[in-house]
């Protein structure tokens, strides 16, 4: 990146009273796409200073239990639970029941299931896919018990979601979602910011940060050109070869409202990443919420400074009031 580059980068932020401490982000983002824009918000500056000032840090922790996600966005679509481990104690259809039944309600399920903690796990960490079979599941042949033991407690069990057509053909082994960046502002919430996020081959699982691909998504819900991986590689492609350019997400607009109507419902937090699914019938699936590790690489990454036509007012309500 030139000097001129860097001093433009510079001037931006002291505009707004930010003393930039250095260019890396800029760098960053400018070797990946080619393209160089003053605006591109630095993670640091997001996570220490443009959070703390949006989101309420005292309510994050109970409120983004995956436990309590159904109680707390009631009518929405979820992915169906089979069996919730809070704070060591479990629950079925919300009504606490013993270990022992816990087991029997697993060794009656005929599908394969998914786990993961409910509170912390991002990046895909300990998520894991299961089927079960007289009290033992193929996950390292592990007894139902045993299993449990594993996760200790604070996790859920559920379905596994069966995808709309066109996202299981960009990647038929992974649930692929939809990572939407919404700001609640005065009394309306704006879509700031939309990826697509695929597994990569053979992979469960859609993170970028293991080895998944990500894909901007224009407003009108058609996918841009290019797909980026974490070790650098651009092509036009998905992870199983489909050319990316002119693909339409389904059912977008109701996509985008039902991450408006999520995102009212939590008004502790102004700036949120949604995870949203299509099932088979290509409606929105809510699958989960960030408020603070949003990992906003991904979409500076493929749509540009992270709050498009909104920054002069986010960044004036942040620094200049």
């Amino acid at each position: 990146m030139s000097n001129g580059n860097k001093i433009k980068a510079i001037r931006f932020f002291n505009f707004y009273g930010i003393k930039l401490k250095n260019t890396y982000a800029h760098q960053y983002y400018t070797s990946i796409t080619g393209q160089f824009y003053e605006n591109y918000i630095p993670d640091d500056i997001f996570h220490s200073v443009i959070l703390p000032k949006f989101n309420n840090s005292v309510q994050w922790p109970a409120l983004l239990d995956k436990n309590l996600y159904d109680r707390l966005f009631v009518n929405f679509s979820q992915p169906k639970y089979i069996i919730k481990n809070i704070n060591g104690y479990f629950y079925s259809n919300n009504q606490l029941i013993s270990l022992n039944q816990a087991i029997s309600i697993l060794n009656n399920q005929k599908e394969e299931l998914i786990i993961k903690p409910s509170i912390r796990s991002g990046g895909g960490k300990m998520i894991n896919f299961f089927k079960v079979k007289k009290s033992t599941t193929n996950y390292k042949n592990l007894k139902i018990n045993d299993l449990f033991e594993l996760y200790k407690k604070d996790f859920i069990i559920q379905e596994i979601l069966d995808q709309c057509k066109i996202l299981k053909e960009l990647n038929p082994t992974s649930l692929n979602t939809l990572r939407v960046l919404s700001f609640f502002r005065n009394n309306d919430v704006v879509i700031l910011s939309t990826v697509l996020r695929m597994g990569g081959k053979d992979s469960r699982i859609d993170n970028y940060g293991k080895g998944g691909s990500i894909c901007g998504v224009e407003d009108t819900g058609y996918l841009k050109s290019n797909s980026y991986k974490e070790n650098g590689e651009i092509t036009n492609t998905s992870p199983s070869g489909l050319k990316l350019d002119g693909i339409l997400i389904p059912n977008f607009p109701k996509v985008t409202n039902m991450v408006k109507a999520l995102h009212s419902k939590i008004p502790y937090f102004k700036i949120v990443s949604w995870d949203i699914a299509l099932d088979i019938n290509d409606a929105p699936v809510f699958i989960e919420y960030n408020t603070y590790a949003q990992g906003i690489d991904i979409h500076q990454i493929t749509n540009g400074p992270l709050f498009g036509k909104f920054q002069d007012e986010i960044l004036r309500s942040i620094f200049l009031n």
